[in-house]
């Protein structure tokens, strides 16, 4: 019954190559979490103050943090976050697929992955957001 008592290490994650990796893909959703709410919390609740209590100060506040240096910190700590979070996603893609693909295989089906998450990218920023 000493098997079964055996308890892992503080630092069992970061014997193995791929439960790290999964550890900061996992990871990597705080600085997401703490941009969401950042931006939640300064643009859009602002936005719905004023059209509820229709209170401009509320507003030009919240549009001079959006302009501050601490909020695009925070969006850019938030995007670095969002892109390793999406590249160790598309890491993993190749090697769950239903159909069993050999290494180099699987590389390329990284690269066409990536190749569609950037078009998308790309497409939502040109023609959604603009």
């Amino acid at each position: 019954m000493k098997y079964l008592e055996q308890k892992p290490g503080a630092s069992w994650w970061t014997k193995n190559p791929r439960t790290t990796l999964y550890m900061i893909r996992e990871l990597s959703c705080v600085p997401i979490a703490f941009a969401t709410l950042t931006l939640a919390t300064v643009v859009i609740l602002p936005v719905l103050a004023y059209s509820i209590f229709n209170s401009p100060p509320l507003l030009n506040a919240a549009n001079n943090f959006t302009q501050s240096d601490i909020f695009k910190v925070i969006m850019i700590i938030g995007l670095v976050g969002a892109v390793v979070h999406t590249l160790t996603w598309l890491s993993v893609m190749p090697q769950i697929l239903p159909v069993k693909l050999p290494k180099p295989a699987q590389y390329i089906a990284y690269l066409i992955f990536l190749g569609i998450w950037l078009g998308l990218s790309f497409f939502i920023l040109q023609f959604i957001l603009v």
